[in-house]
């Protein structure tokens, strides 16, 4: 069961990208699904609005913990057992958060929570660029990113209608069935894509040895450098959401994914943008015209946040644009950083995927602390441009004037 699928059905193209779909939505769904139900765990646990949003960063916690432990381990001993074990482990904790009976509980559940959806997140990429060149991996990373970004357009939405007819912890029971239908049809049709000849017999030492390499490299700290700038961004608006939405422009609880859903539909535009132009202009281009995109963008919000021009509508197409933008940015970033260790790219996905999830963490954490002192958008604001500028930067630097071309240790 471990190493091959019930059935061969997954040697089907399109029900093996249709696999890898259902797992990588685990994640968005593990995230944005509970979001409109923080004022209702703040009156369950008699928690401050703090406590609970440090639910969302103990995921983000668990998804690096994750990253460092997956990415290796499917490298050595391929990427069909990983997966599998990582969304078992997202079905319990998803059930130990349905009957969490206070704020610790659910934080630790959370956390391990985190672990099993990176195995949906971090694998698949894998998997997609064990079979494909840098283009097509970035073509069909493109198409998850569009296909995936539904999850938070629809997940807030469905959960604020939700939380109207039913308790919080129905939200739980959800993701806990979605959680164990995906682990099903991994078991019958998943098929394992790194055969034992490619595999990396990893070790405590060589590890290292391959992260002081792949760190050692510019271009994909470059590729890093943007990918990590521009998720970090996003997950800095993520936890800040719900507070300026509900509590600084006043949206109902029902309307909040309404706006949620408008800003996240950009990254569904733009991935399908991308992966219909990728063929023609190259990921390299769509890259660079992402990030510069996305400086824009976070200057439209900035010009919002800080005039109140247009008020909640002004800022909502600000981020929509942010979104539209980003989604040329992860799926090429990704892409070009794997394609520079296709011997390691589990290693390296971890890696790059680790600073993405710990950086955002961080930027989450931030976000709630300035909110506390400044409570309206721009703290959010002023932190998006600062990490997408650093990102810019580091591209340009690292990337561009280094040559995209330049020698990549393939290993």
């Amino acid at each position: 069961m471990w190493s091959q699928p019930l059935s061969r059905i997954g040697n089907n193209h399109r029900l093996f990208f249709f696999i890898l779909i259902a797992v990588t939505v685990l994640g968005p769904a593990g995230i944005d699904f509970y979001l409109p139900a923080f004022p209702a765990l703040m009156t369950e646990f008699n928690s401050d609005a703090a406590a609970v949003q440090a639910t969302l960063s103990s995921f983000f916690g668990g998804f690096v913990v994750g990253m460092l432990l997956l990415g290796p381990i499917s490298d050595r001993i391929g990427r069909r057992p990983v997966m599998l074990a990582g969304t078992a482990l997202f079905v319990v904790a998803a059930l130990v958060c349905s009957f969490a009976p206070s704020i610790g509980v659910l934080l630790v559940a959370r956390f391990f929570l985190g672990i099993g959806a990176c195995a949906g997140q971090v694998i698949a990429r894998s998997m997609i660029n064990d079979r494909h060149d840098r283009n097509e991996s970035s073509r069909m990373l493109s198409m998850v990113w569009m296909i995936v970004a539904g999850g938070p357009l629809v997940f807030p939405l469905f959960g604020g209608w939700l939380l109207a007819v039913a308790d919080w912890r129905w939200i739980f029971y959800l993701i806990t069935a979605a959680g164990f239908l995906t682990l099903a049809l991994l078991v019958v049709a998943m098929p394992e894509t790194l055969p034992p000849s490619h595999r990396h017999p990893h070790t405590v030492k060589n590890i290292a040895h391959s992260f002081k390499t792949i760190l050692s490299n510019r271009q994909f700290v470059g590729y890093a450098g943007s990918s990590t700038a521009v998720m970090s961004a996003f997950f800095i608006y993520l936890g800040s959401a719900p507070a300026v939405f509900m509590h600084y422009y006043g949206i109902s609880v029902g309307h909040f994914g309404l706006f949620f859903g408008t800003i996240v539909s950009g990254f569904m535009i733009g991935s399908f943008a991308n992966s219909r132009l990728v063929r023609r202009f190259g990921s390299e281009q769509l890259l660079q015209f992402g990030l510069y995109a996305a400086t824009a963008a976070a200057l439209l919000v900035n010009l919002a946040a800080w005039t109140g021009i247009g008020g909640v509508y002004s800022f909502t197409f600000g981020m929509a644009l942010f979104t539209f933008s980003a989604s040329m940015i992860g799926g090429n970033a990704m892409a070009g950083g794997l394609a520079l260790f296709p011997r390691i790219s589990g290693l390296a996905s971890a890696l790059m995927g680790m600073l993405q999830f710990t950086l955002g963490g961080i930027g989450v954490w931030f976000a709630g602390v300035a909110f506390g002192f400044d409570p309206t958008s721009r703290p959010m604001a002023v932190l998006m441009l600062v990490v997408i500028l650093t990102g810019l930067l580091l591209h340009r630097i690292l990337v561009r004037e280094g040559g995209v071309k330049g020698a990549g240790a393939k290993i």
